[in-house]
């Protein structure tokens, strides 16, 4: 497969950079193909910096299971949105793109684990929420997965100049 480069290096993001931006966002959008046909969804993630690797839960079947069974290969996104710049014609942003490896975990103990990462990330007092949520039926019947990132760029606009988040009215 032919590797591309960003043209514009200047937008280009060092990896330290693009650590941080996973590790303070939790949201990703992923596609996904199965029969040559594609799929897009987006979900919540824990971000393992040291694994490199996204966690995440979801159903035990449906649509995103059969797509990810079928080709376990995604790409994805994370994207922070950092508003329009006025005057400009052009968007701030931070964008993260990332091929992956999509497995998933049946072990019970892998599946507390992984759940409890999640989380430590995303709670703030997380004890009483792994208590009500990591036992033991509820552990069999959900789906706890792993995208491990093979690959990863990151691309930025930014300025000091006046930004909006969006436009109010189209008139």
């Amino acid at each position: 497969m032919e590797k591309y480069h960003l043209r514009r290096k200047e937008k280009e993001m060092e990896e330290s950079e693009i650590i941080q931006i996973l590790k303070r966002n939790m949201i990703l959008t992923i596609a996904l193909s199965k029969d040559n046909t594609p799929y897009l969804i987006t979900m919540n993630y824990a971000f393992d910096e040291h694994k490199m690797c996204f966690y995440f839960h979801c159903a035990r079947a449906g649509k995103k299971i059969d797509y990810f069974l079928s080709n376990p290969e995604v790409w994805g996104q994370v994207l922070e949105d950092d508003g329009y710049i006025l005057n400009e014609c052009s968007h701030a942003y931070k964008s993260i793109h990332f091929k992956g490896q999509v497995e998933f975990f049946e072990e019970i103990t892998q599946k507390k684990n992984i759940l409890s990462f999640m989380i430590d990330q995303f709670e703030q007092n997380p004890e009483p929420v792994k208590t009500r949520f990591i036992t033991g039926s509820s552990l069999e019947n959900v789906r706890v997965g792993k995208i491990q990132i093979i690959e990863i760029t990151g691309k930025k606009e930014s300025t000091d100049k006046p930004k909006i988040r969006k436009k109010t009215n189209f008139a």
